[in-house]
């Protein structure tokens, strides 16, 4: 097993990512990059690392036009803003960007102790290093 070089994390810029939801919600989810790993370089000689991130989401529903469900609804949506990337800036002086993706929102037929709507989000992450 070969053991990786964690990379320390100077400073970071983390900034939420917003999306309209067409049943009228406001759902916000910010990337954290929690640990950074140093892997070599790929075939090509650049750079290669590994990332362990985390993310982290909030709704805002528009509750005076809610309707309950009964069963789980694949919702359509779009970015609020142009939104923008993380930055970190690693040990090494690379400069890390992540920015969360959204690829799909459900809504389920359920709700929270404060009747707040039960989403499923599938998202990814987006990388860029510059060196």
């Amino acid at each position: 097993m070969v053991v990786q070089k964690e990379i320390a994390i100077k400073n970071s810029k983390e900034i939420w990512s917003y999306y309209d939801l067409d049943d009228g919600t406001i759902l916000k989810i910010k990337t954290i990059l929690r640990s950074v790993y140093d892997a070599g370089a790929d075939l090509q000689g650049n750079p290669s690392i590994n990332l362990q991130t985390a993310s982290v989401i909030g709704v805002t529903p528009q509750m005076d036009t809610f309707e309950p469900l009964d069963e789980r609804k694949d919702l359509q949506f779009e970015e609020k803003y142009d939104n923008p990337w993380n930055e970190y800036t690693l040990g090494n002086d690379y400069i890390l960007m992540l920015k969360p993706t959204i690829a799909q929102v459900d809504r389920t037929g359920k709700c929270d102790l404060r009747g707040i709507p039960l989403y499923i989000i599938q998202s990814q992450v987006t990388a860029k290093v510059k060196t």
